[in-house]
């Protein structure tokens, strides 16, 4: 199994510390064997897995205390996370 994949299989589990450490390790082995654009490509992949992750935090404390910059997060979420 290649590293990208299992670190894209790893941050669909949630599993992060071993999403990041496979992302990590398919870009180092890309560039390692030359492969410039795949590096390129697993970096970017790291960077949306990090900011969807800080997305999802971002998002809880802010359910947590029921206020997104001091207005009320009920009309600022979909109709389905409002459960």
């Amino acid at each position: 199994m290649s590293a990208g994949f299992a670190a894209s299989l790893h941050a669909d589990m949630y599993d992060i510390g071993s999403a990041r450490a496979y992302y990590r390790m398919a870009i180092g082995r890309a560039r390692q064997v030359g492969q410039n654009l795949l590096a390129e490509y697993m970096l970017g992949s790291l960077a949306a897995f990090e900011i969807e992750g800080r997305l999802l935090r971002t998002r809880a404390r802010a359910r947590r205390r029921g206020t997104v910059g001091g207005r009320e997060v009920q009309g600022l979420l979909p109709t389905a996370e409002r459960c």
